[in-house]
This record gives C-alpha cells, sequence and structure tokens, in this order.
C-alpha cells in the first residue's frame, strides 16, 4: 500500500483501453494503487492484461460478467480490506491529467463525494459532463453539458450537484458504511443515479470539481443504441423510479412510458426489430426481473 488511494477500473474485454488508463494514473502528481477488476473478459484478453499490468496493479479476475455495480464492489471491497482510506471509481475507457487525481483528494471529505470535469476524448474542447442532475419530472440522470463546447475551461468553482456520473467518482472509504456499496440489481446503467440518491438520504454532498479534469472516450464496451445499451436504460429508468418513488414525481413513471411506447411505436413503423428490446425491458421491469438478462 503505497497510497491512500485505490482506483478501481473494471475492464471487460477493453484491455488496450484498460493499459492507456493504467499509464495516465501512473503519470499522475498524487500517487495512487490501481486495482483492475477484469470482469470475465476472454482469454486472449485476461492473458495481454496480466501481461501487460501484473507488475503495475492488483488485478482481480472476477468468476463472471457482474457488470458495473458487482465489478467496482469487488474492487472497492479489497481496497476497504486493505485499509484505504478513498476509492476513485474509474472508467477504464479514460484517460487522467496528471493534476486530476491530487484535486479529487484535496476537495473528498468524509461527508462529500467529488467528480472531475469530463471531456470527449475525441473532441478535446467537448463535454462529456460537467457535475449532473436526477429529474424528479422524467426519473432521468442527466450529465450537465454533455455534447456542448466547455463555456468555461477556466472554471474552479466547486458545484453541489444531485447526480454524478459513475464514470469517475472520489469516495471516502467512510461513506461506505452510510450508503454500502453499489447496488447490484441494475447490472448496466443506473447504478449511480441510485448511489447518488442513496448519498444524498444520508447527508452525504455530491460535488463537481470543474479544475479536475479526465477525458471519456465514452461506449467502450456496450456502443450507443445498442441493444445492451436500450434495453438496461429502459427498464433500469422504470425501476429506479418506482423504487425511489418518494423521490420522483407522478410525471416521472408516465413520462418514462410515454417515452419508451413511443419508441416501440416508431421502431414499428420502421421495421426496426429494436422494438421487441424495448418491450422486453418493460415486460422485465413490470415482472420485476433484474441484475444481467440475456438478449437476443
Amino acid at each position: 500500500m503505497s497510497s491512500e488511494i485505490a482506483v478501481i477500473l473494471v475492464n471487460y474485454n477493453g484491455t488496450n483501453d484498460t493499459i492507456e488508463c493504467v499509464k495516465s494514473i501512473m503519470n499522475s502528481e498524487e500517487p495512487a494503487d490501481v486495482f483492475v477488476v477484469d470482469n470475465d473478459s476472454s482469454e486472449s484478453q485476461r492473458i495481454q492484461l496480466h501481461k501487460a499490468l501484473e507488475d503495475l496493479c492488483v488485478i482481480i479476475d472476477a468468476p463472471s460478467n457482474l457488470g458495473f455495480s458487482g465489478g467496482n464492489n469487488l474492487g472497492i471491497t479489497k481496497a476497504v480490506e486493505l485499509g484505504y482510506k478513498y476509492c476513485l471509481i474509474l472508467n477504464n475507457d479514460t484517460i487522467v491529467s496528471k493534476e486530476c487525481i491530487g484535486i479529487l483528494k484535496r476537495e473528498c471529505r468524509a461527508n462529500r463525494i467529488v467528480a472531475p470535469k469530463i471531456y470527449n476524448y475525441y473532441k478535446k474542447d467537448i463535454l462529456w459532463a460537467a457535475g449532473g442532475f436526477i429529474s424528479k419530472v422524467t426519473g432521468k440522470g442527466k450529465d450537465i453539458g454533455e455534447g456542448t463546447k466547455d463555456p468555461d475551461p477556466g472554471d474552479t468553482v466547486l458545484k453541489k450537484c444531485s447526480f454524478l456520473s459513475g464514470c469517475c467518482l472520489m469516495i471516502p472509504v467512510s461513506a461506505f458504511e452510510k450508503t454500502g456499496l453499489f447496488e447490484q440489481e441494475y447490472f448496466l446503467y443506473y447504478e449511480d443515479v441510485d448511489f447518488s440518491l442513496k448519498a444524498r438520504k444520508n447527508e452525504i454532498d455530491l460535488l463537481y470539481v470543474p479544475s479536475a479534469i479526465i477525458w471519456h472516450k465514452d461506449s467502450g464496451t456496450s456502443g450507443k443504441k445498442s441493444k445492451i445499451t436500450e434495453y438496461y436504460l429502459t427498464r433500469n429508468r422504470l425501476h429506479i423510479i418506482n423504487k425511489y418513488n418518494e423521490y420522483f414525481w407522478p410525471t416521472a413513471k408516465i413520462i418514462s412510458y410515454l417515452t419508451f411506447y413511443t419508441k416501440i411505436m416508431l421502431c414499428m413503423l420502421k421495421q426496426n426489430p429494436m422494438n421487441k428490446v424495448y418491450i422486453k425491458a418493460i415486460h422485465d421491469y413490470e415482472n420485476n426481473i433484474t441484475g444481467k438478462t440475456e438478449l437476443e
């Protein structure tokens, strides 16, 4: 243990991205120890991962693909056992600036979870997230500034948020005593919305730290508009609205259903087979089917 910070990366057949991410962490001004959880990648990917990184970080081989929550929970549990003070949850398809980890550490407190400014890796001046909020009206977790040009690159003012993306979160280990770990009923997407709601319920502030910067390649394992993405975004949005019905307005479920049924109708009109994905997602939510689901 050479640092107070354990960086948790989950790898699923994204070894090249993971290697690049780890190298950027090693170049950080603030020392940090890296834990890579391999979520049951292919044999060739696992061999490549161990060969490239086993001398630089701790590699934990998961017994199966445990999703975002399960993979991160394995790493967090190990970090807690070893006595780390902070856990930095970080997507493996990111690059961190040299100053980022140190800035986040300085702003992290026992009652405070912090997140950096996230840029699009391929369009350097375009934001991926500058904090976030959870809409009580629609039930969606929203990254602020996503897809827009950064209006204030020199901004240093910390901002309180109602949601922080799981792409990059620095969490004091003591906070897990109040929040517990990431909930595993989601498998993919909305775990960070759930965790944000739990944190706020336990009076832990969520702060966006704009002077800490990372770059995100985005959708490295699932791809935008893929069956996997659309299924879990649909099912889990309905699930979280139902789970936290005291937080969301009644409009959240109504708007969500209208949105998804509109998508189904449009897919049917265009003879797009994606309509079956939305139908299955709604069916599974209504039948309380959670966790990992196999899609055709």
